[in-house]
């Protein structure tokens, strides 16, 4: 009985729903039929058209897809998988497939997500955080974003409790940069650990302003009862200073509240 060996890339990402999101794992395969990439597994149109950016920015590359049948699963299948950020993972899935060659970095322990344009740039993703957010909580060894998506990566790793000294993220401006860490293990020229340090804002308080029985009631009701308030009076009068020192009064934000809000 003859057997014939099953040749599969695996490349993990996720999808977003509004501050939460899902595991996806892409799996990519040759199979028999008609030549060209078919996508499964619940995607929307904005998804599917990734494909297309894929493969022209690989075979710009000098990635040859050949005349074959290319199937791209998206798992779990019952998860609507929406966003700009599928195009990455979609590119490594392919490349993985077609190259032919060993990986230093396997895609399966790492998270992508990114916009592929058709000069190989990458762009931002809109759920960054969440996807994130995903990837350490799955115990993966890191994540992949585009460069204009750092600083808000930077600032989620200073507050999120989830950081394990283990976890890495880079963010890459093109591709190829992509494709060199994966096969090559090339990393970024500028390392995120080296960039500088996200500082919180002091808050003054109100030592060094007198409060009349009013103005503390005030104070007291805006802390207790979060109500918005209206100051109005005649410039000099002190608004803005009392203004700028309520925040004092309210107390820190959790690490999981100041991501959800």
């Amino acid at each position: 009985m003859s057997t014939q060996s099953f040749i599969q890339s695996l490349t993990r990402t996720a999808t977003a729903r509004g501050t939460e999101a899902e595991l996806v794992t892409i799996e990519c395969t040759t199979t028999s039929g008609f030549a060209g990439l078919q996508l499964v597994g619940n995607i929307s149109d904005l998804c599917r058209d990734g494909k297309e950016r894929a493969k022209t920015v690989l075979e710009g590359l000098g990635f040859k897809m050949g005349h074959k049948r290319i199937l791209i699963n998206f798992s779990p299948a019952d998860s609507r998988k929406e966003g700009n950020h599928f195009d990455l993972p979609i590119a490594i899935s392919l490349a993985g497939l077609v190259a032919g060659k060993p990986v230093v970095h396997n895609p399966n322990d790492w998270l992508f997500a990114a916009e592929l344009g058709l000069d190989g740039r990458l762009r931002p993703s809109r759920a960054a955080v969440p996807l994130m957010l995903t990837a350490m909580e799955n115990g993966l060894k890191g994540a992949i974003f585009a460069a204009e998506n750092a600083a808000e990566i930077r600032a989620l790793m200073q507050v999120s409790k989830l950081h394990s000294k283990n976890f890495q993220y880079y963010c890459f401006e093109r591709l190829e940069e992509v494709l060199a860490f994966v096969f090559d293990g090339v990393k970024p020229f500028v390392d995120p650990g080296d960039e500088e340090e996200f500082v919180p804002v002091k808050v003054k308080n109100f030592d060094d302003m007198y409060l009349d029985d009013r103005l503390q009631r005030i104070a007291v009701c805006f802390a207790v009862g979060r109500h918005s308030l209206l100051l109005r009076g005649t410039p000099g009068s002190g608004k803005s200073m009392f203004a700028s020192r309520l925040p004092s009064l309210l107390p820190r934000l959790a690490a999981n509240i100041h991501l959800d809000t």
